[in-house]
């Protein structure tokens, strides 16, 4: 018969698997219903169990005020559906509304024992770690002259069409992008697209590093985020390797960043007209995908409603906002302030975890990827949760837990 605690510790490990299942991995996209079943079941049955072993459940104040502001912006774009249903798809924002529901009150009872929330977020970070190893794996028989039919042993359909193969020996990939080596498949992991996948690999680089997890841990997550062959992999890459080099070499955080920011100044020339993947490239690759985010992101100011948004009816969106920055154009500064305000307490309750891993994620929202509102992404935003000096908890939640299967010393 299964101890309490072992299955304890099997519905968190679950509860990090139904939350990677939800959007904007590519299951989500299929499956995201199912996932949010499973993830609200794995939810009851967890507070049962932290009922019966008198777990103590206390909410440190800062994850408190995230999930308080979250919840105001679901309600407030449902209430924009219902009211202004012409130019707001209603039914889509109920069916949103009731996945970040099952996602808040989940990370309600996560987060408000330092024991749940750090064995949660290890296990999420151990299979993006697996995702990121399945990345380079996968780039390694690329490179060495494999082709994607001679790997290929899935294929799962979904709404990026362009996608949905999946290689050895677990990675979805999209068209090859030309490389100094030749033409080779662009990869996203177990998310929907290249330029989502990044995101995450830095943050698992970054929350490992912080955990004091062994290094090539971390080099290998970084270095996924670059063979990924996403425009913004190796930037972000190169940023959160450089914060982790310097931090290990006794840099406080702010000066971390100003030698980084001083750095990206000097070689910005070069990074922006680098060879297949610069900026330049990207431009001049005939995609439009530059052009249109740059449009997009100057043309959000152009709202009729600034404070509130003209919706997608007056609005030159047909499906959603590209980035958090031209989200205001649809949902106006309201919407766009409590995002905001979610990354200011994330970095009000640890700032130097923010600098390494959730700056990259927000670089990324705010002008490159439509993901700040999904489910998985905002899971990163409640990660600092782990990294919250002690002393601003209960006593009775000071208990830190290691990884599983791994030695840890967490950073404060």
């Amino acid at each position: 018969m299964i101890k309490i605690e072992t299955l304890e510790k099997i519905l968190i490990f679950l509860a990090a698997v139904a939350v990677l299942c939800l959007r904007p991995s590519v299951v989500g996209e299929v499956y995201s219903t199912l996932s949010c079943a499973l993830l609200a079941a794995v939810t009851v049955a967890l507070f049962i169990v932290a009922l019966h072993l008198q777990r103590p459940l206390v909410l440190e104040k800062y994850s408190a005020l995230q999930l308080s502001v979250l919840v105001f912006i679901f309600y407030y774009v449902l209430l924009k559906a219902v009211i202004f249903m012409p130019t707001y798809n209603s039914v889509t924002e109920f069916k949103a509304l009731f996945i970040f529901l099952s996602l808040a009150a989940a990370a309600l009872l996560l987060l408000s024992n330092r024991r749940y929330a750090t064995m949660f977020f290890d296990y999420f970070c151990i299979i993006l770690i697996a995702s990121c190893a399945s990345v380079v794996i996968s780039a390694m028989l690329f490179v060495v002259g494999f082709q994607s039919y001679q790997i290929t042993f899935a294929h799962l359909t979904y709404t990026y069409s362009t996608g949905g193969d999946i290689v050895f020996p677990f990675t979805f990939i999209f068209p090859s992008a030309t490389t100094w080596l030749g033409p080779i498949p662009r990869m996203s992991g177990i998310f929907r697209e290249p330029g989502v996948f990044p995101v995450y690999a830095c943050w698992a680089a970054a929350y490992a590093f912080q955990r004091g997890w062994i290094l090539p841990i971390s080099l290998v997550c970084l270095f996924s985020a670059i063979v990924c062959l996403s425009s913004i992999g190796a930037p972000l890459a190169f940023y959160t390797g450089a914060m982790i080099l310097l931090l290990r070499v006794g840099f406080r955080p702010i000066p971390a960043l100003l030698t980084i920011v001083v750095l990206g100044l000097l070689t910005w020339q070069a990074v922006y007209y680098s060879e297949y993947f610069g900026i330049a490239a990207k431009i001049n690759s005939g995609s439009g995908s530059f052009e249109e985010r740059q449009y997009l992101a100057a043309a959000a100011l152009d709202a009729q409603d600034l404070i509130f948004g003209d919706g997608f009816g007056f609005s030159i969106f047909t499906t959603g906002p590209i980035s958090l920055v031209a989200a205001i154009r649809v949902f106006g500064l309201v919407y766009y302030s409590a995002f905001i305000l979610t990354y200011i307490l994330a970095a009000a309750a640890n700032f130097r975890f923010w600098l390494i891993g959730l700056v990259p994620a927000i670089a990324t929202v705010m002008v490159a990827q439509p993901v700040f509102r999904e489910p998985a992404f905002i899971i990163l935003m409640l990660s600092v949760a782990v990294f919250v000096p002690l002393p601003q908890r209960k006593a009775a939640t000071r208990s830190a837990t290691p990884a599983p299967g791994m030695a840890a010393s967490g950073r404060s």
